[in-house]
């Protein structure tokens, strides 16, 4: 069974096939890969407020340990050297790809900030 990090955008498009009550790709995803996600993930999908619907969606997936220092300095470094591509990295998505890449999953999102960081799997919702 495939191993996969939800990235916000990815939980939001899973959102939206649940209130439109259609199973889409996301879900479909879901029910098929142990999906995880970490803290900048919760915090980012429950920004907008927590309500039944987006605690449901987050009790389906498996939380990642706490991110830790090693996983900010791989953040900083990822942005460093996007910034040294000439092209922007978030912090928020930093930390999502420092994750990914340090449990070996599959970054799955619809933001393509991703694309172009050497020893990065990540998928447009597969």
């Amino acid at each position: 069974m495939k191993e996969i990090l939800a990235d916000t955008e990815w939980l939001r498009r899973i959102e939206g096939e649940y209130r439109r009550r259609e199973i889409g790709s996301a879900r479909k995803l879901l029910r098929r890969a142990r999906c995880r996600v970490n803290v900048i993930g919760v915090c980012e999908f429950t920004s907008r407020g927590a309500n039944r619907l987006r605690t449901a969606i987050l009790q389906q997936l498996r939380c990642l340990p706490s991110l830790d220092y090693a996983d900010a300095a791989r953040a900083a470094q990822l942005r460093a050297l996007r910034a040294k591509q000439g092209k922007a990295l978030s912090t928020p998505d930093a930390f999502m790809a420092a994750s990914a890449m340090r449990y070996r999953l599959r970054l799955v999102t619809a933001d393509r900030d991703y694309s172009g960081i050497a020893g990065l799997d990540w998928s447009s919702y597969d």
